[in-house]
């Protein structure tokens, strides 16, 4: 009689960092202000935090200090990045169906949102299919080759 055995290692739970909306930064006042702030916040951390010799330990603290700096700045200044749906033919709706369906798991209204969001992502699916499908024919109509290949590689 054999038995084999496998280790499975524990799945740890990752700390993901917050991703902040930085396309905000592109506005010139915002920038400047962001700079500012950054560079102060940075300052007040050197002052706490000075020693003028070149070694290791200096260069981790600096680097700590810029760290805080810009992710602190990042909390107060900049919004949350939205997290952008997967797929091109996704809509809102689906989106807003699929967390209310999460509101309901394991209750009696689960399974008619969960059919729900599978007919609205067939739909939506299947339209946004439908319109590309139409894109390529009219790009093929007026005999346009390049673009019509194009759209074709980036569709399938």
């Amino acid at each position: 009689m054999k038995i084999n055995i496998k280790l499975k290692t524990p799945r740890r739970k990752s700390t993901k960092a917050a991703k902040y909306d930085v396309s905000h930064l592109k506005n010139e006042e915002l920038q400047k202000k962001y700079t500012v702030e950054v560079k102060n916040r940075f300052e007040c951390l050197m002052l706490e935090n000075c020693t003028h010799e070149a070694n290791e330990e200096n260069v981790n603290n600096i680097w700590d200090s810029l760290k805080t700096a810009v992710r602190e700045t990042n909390e107060s200044m900049l919004p949350k990045a939205k997290r952008e749906r997967k797929q091109a033919w996704m809509k809102e709706e689906i989106l807003e169906l699929m967390k209310e369906r999460k509101k309901y798991k394991g209750a009696e209204n689960y399974k008619e949102l969960d059919r729900q969001v599978r007919k609205e992502c067939i739909e939506a699916k299947e339209d946004w299919l439908n319109y590309n499908c139409y894109l390529i024919e009219e790009l093929s109509k007026d005999n346009k080759p390049r673009q019509t290949s194009k759209m074709k590689r980036e569709k399938s």
